[in-house]
């Protein structure tokens, strides 16, 4: 679901600007690690924790690619 979600965003705000694509995206995606950090939906507590740590790494990841854009 996450990354449908991102497709459509770089779909649909594409006219708009890069950075709104950015910043749209990092938004949803700091709703699925609040999402992740509250439901914790993985039985093992090692796979909850890499995947917070993969999202937030996205995060990150998005952050530097708008800062140097």
């Amino acid at each position: 679901m996450r990354k449908t979600i991102i497709v459509m965003l770089v779909t649909f705000l594409a006219p708009v600007s890069n950075g709104v694509q950015s910043l749209t995206a990092i938004l949803v995606l700091a709703v699925f690690f609040w999402l992740q950090h509250r439901f914790k939906p993985y039985y093992a507590e090692s796979l909850n924790q890499m995947e917070r740590i993969s999202l937030f790494v996205l995060i990150l990841t998005i952050y530097a690619g708008l800062y140097y854009q």
